[in-house]
Parts: C-alpha cells; sequence; structure tokens
C-alpha cells in the first residue's frame, strides 16, 4: 500500500490547556446522525459517544450536531439538525439547508462521520478543520439499489468524495479500506491526504471485564455446561448472520454448540426469524439491543463472538468482547487479522465457507477456558480509551 503524505499546515494559535499539554484549535465540534445521549447500537454511534465522552473528561470546549431522539438535559452544547429520526438520507438534506447558517470559529475542528456529512462544511465553512471519518466503502451499499440507480450513485458521490478529499484536514479509515478503496479511486489525490490509520473505540476496560460467569448463566437461564456463540451488531445483509446461521445449524446438529444469541437489530431481522423458521433451527434468540451497561455480561455468558461481515473497519465488538475474555472467530475484515494474533484470541476464517467457519469455531470452543480468558484480557490492555483519543489530540493538533 502507498503511504500518505501529510500535508504541511502554519500552526494555528495555542488554545485551552489540557491534562496532557495544550491544543492548538478552539473547539471541537462533532457531528453525525445520532443522539450521543441514546442506548442505540452501532459502531458509528459508539464513535461519537467516546470522542463526546473523552473530550469533556479533559475539559476541553466541546458540542455536538446530531439528531434529537432523546428529550433530555444535556451537559454539552448541542444543534439537532433534526428530531425524532436518525434516518441519514433525511439528515444530509437538512444538513444542507443549515450548513450556511452554522456558525464556526476559525480553525475549529469539526470531526465528521462520513464522507457526505462533511461535504456541505467544508462547501460552506472553509475556515475549518475538517476531520471525516470513513470506514466502510460506498461499496457496502449496492445490495440496497438496483444495478443502474447504484451507478450513478456511484458516479456522483466519486465527485463528492473528491472535492472533500481535497480539503480535509485528515481522513481516519482502516489500512485496509484505504488500500482497496481510496487509492483505487482516487491514486493521484490520496497522496497528498493526511490519513489517521484507525476508526478504533477506547474500551473501558473498568466496564468491559472478565466476571463470574456462573451467576450470570443462571440469570439468564442457561446452564454452565452449555456452549453459546454469540453474534453483536446491526442485522443488515453486509454482516452475513444468515451465514451465521448455516454455521450454528451444523454445529448444534453435531452438538458441538447449543445456543445461538444475536444481540442487535436492523433491516434483516425479519428476515432472519423467518430463516431461522423456515429452516428449523433450534434454540436461536433475537434479543433486540442491549444497553451498554448489560453488555459485558452478555460477552461474559457466551463462549464465542462470531463476526462474518463482509467489510469493517475497527469493529468495537472484537475488542470488547476479548476485554471481557471471550474469543473472537471472524472474517478477514477490518483490522481483525491484527489483532486476533494469538489462537487463544480466536481465530480468522478466510474463505467465506460454513464448513471451515464451523471447524475454526470448533478448535476455538476446545481450547482451555482459563487461558483464553487470560490471554484476550491481556490482549485488550491496548485498547484503553485514553490511549486512543490522546492519539486522535495529536492528529487534531497536527
Amino acid at each position: 500500500m502507498e503511504s500518505a503524505v501529510v500535508r504541511t499546515e502554519k500552526s494555528p494559535e495555542t488554545h485551552s490547556p489540557t491534562s496532557n499539554g495544550t491544543t492548538n484549535f478552539p473547539r471541537l465540534t462533532l457531528l453525525y446522525s445520532c443522539d450521543p445521549e441514546s442506548e442505540k447500537m452501532g459502531g458509528a454511534v459508539g464513535y461519537m459517544q467516546f470522542l463526546l465522552e473523552e473530550t469533556q473528561k479533559r475539559g476541553l470546549p466541546v458540542r455536538f450536531i446530531g439528531v434529537e431522539l432523546l428529550s433530555t438535559p444535556r451537559d454539552y452544547p448541542f444543534i439537532p439538525i433534526q428530531k425524532k429520526s436518525d434516518s441519514w438520507q433525511k439528515f444530509l438534506v437538512k444538513l444542507f439547508l443549515r450548513a450556511p447558517f452554522l456558525k464556526f470559529v476559525r480553525g475549529e475542528i469539526v470531526h465528521v462521520f462520513r464522507i457526505a456529512y462533511a461535504f456541505p462544511i467544508l462547501l460552506f465553512h472553509r475556515q475549518v478543520k475538517v476531520v471525516c471519518v470513513s470506514a466502510e466503502p460506498l461499496a457496502a451499499a449496492a445490495h440496497r439499489y438496483p444495478h443502474w440507480l447504484f451507478k450513478i450513485i456511484d458516479y456522483l458521490f466519486w465527485h463528492v468524495e473528491r472535492f472533500v478529499l481535497k480539503r480535509l484536514k485528515a481522513l481516519c479509515t482502516t489500512p485496509d479500506v484505504l488500500s482497496r478503496y481510496f487509492f483505487s479511486r482516487h491514486p493521484a489525490l490520496m497522496k497528498t491526504v493526511l490519513v489517521h490509520p484507525s476508526t478504533a473505540v477506547g474500551i473501558d476496560l473498568q466496564q468491559f471485564t472478565v466476571l463470574e460467569r456462573i451467576p450470570i448463566r443462571e440469570k439468564y437461564n442457561f446452564t454452565p455446561d452449555q456452549k453459546i456463540m454469540l453474534f453483536v451488531g446491526r442485522l443488515a445483509p453486509v454482516k452475513r448472520v444468515d451465514f451465521l446461521l448455516k454455521v450454528f445449524k451444523q454445529l448444534h446438529e453435531k452438538e458441538q454448540v447449543s445456543h445461538f444469541i444475536i444481540v442487535g437489530d436492523g433491516e434483516e431481522r425479519e428476515r432472519l426469524q423467518r430463516i431461522t423458521e423456515k429452516e428449523g433451527i433450534p434454540a436461536v434468540h433475537f434479543w433486540g439491543e442491549v444497553s451498554k451497561t448489560k453488555l459485558p455480561e452478555v460477552y461474559n455468558l457466551a463462549d464465542v463472538l462470531v463476526l462474518a461481515s463482509e467489510t469493517e473497519g475497527n469493529p468495537t465488538v472484537v475488542r470488547e468482547a476479548l476485554a471481557c475474555g471471550l474469543p473472537v472467530v471472524s472474517t478477514a475484515v477490518g483490522d481483525v487479522p491484527e489483532i486476533l494474533d494469538n489462537p487463544y484470541c480466536g481465530a480468522v476464517v478466510p474463505s467465506r465457507d460454513v464448513s471451515d467457519f464451523q471447524e475454526a469455531i470448533a478448535k476455538v470452543l476446545a481450547l482451555p477456558r482459563e487461558k483464553v480468558n487470560s490471554v484476550c484480557r491481556k490482549k485488550a490492555m491496548d485498547f484503553s480509551r485514553e490511549a486512543l483519543f490522546e492519539e486522535l489530540v495529536r492528529l487534531y493538533n497536527s
């Protein structure tokens, strides 16, 4: 992969001090089509919540531009672009209408999730410095549109990307997406873009930790000897949960796994439930969305987390699972192959074959649990919130 070249910029005036030094930006604005007070699951939502919480913890000036889903008091400035809906399409239209009237300070950092949302900000406010996250390539959404329509969208979005990339302060993405997507679409332009090769969310290692397993199993009506497979995430086609149902069916028939818990919600839920009923797959539990406070219990009652996505950035669920001592079996997406570099942390399955995935899960389940817990937890020490946020502060200051 080609290396990105850092653009040279004039150093702006230094502003308010932090616990780790100084910042040279007057304020941080976070922008995404979510309500940071919502318990809604999702990698993008969790990423923005992480940024907001860590910024507040350090006493840095911050505000949030997003969606108001909850009428709740907030201890930070909040600008709702829309209310009662987090539809990204509606948000983008309303953001275009509001963008010319939003007030920014010269040198302000605007950290945006999605290139499309960065477009109206950069169009109307050249004085701000935009840091944009792009964790999932546009191609991942191709299944949602007829082929002819997607070709038109892709053509238009190529021009939007070009406009944004020329004016960004920095692009946050994964090495995989960078090489496979951005360098192939914009090879010359990407040589001038400052890239932060991560979209990872820091993990609260006190909240996500190894817990006593037997009491949790009793609480959720599972016995200590049962093997439990777990999926946590958005129920969308790109996550390929239908594939995981096939894997579980084989494992259950061979009595290698007793239950499959599916945590999360989304457009695929009804279809997946119909598949479960039609195929006669027993012991599949659709739990819907689970609050962040309950997630550590869910990870601790399971024996393995499974991920079969077609594409990922830096999946938070992998980091959370490891922090709870739970091994992971996944497709080779995002930075997962780099994380699962020890067999006691899990396995990466290069193929998309049901039998290969089943075999990998069976091998992980055969490992001694105490050592698995220990190795996974040790690996998770690399994912502390403080260390990852300090990397971003250095990026803002660059």
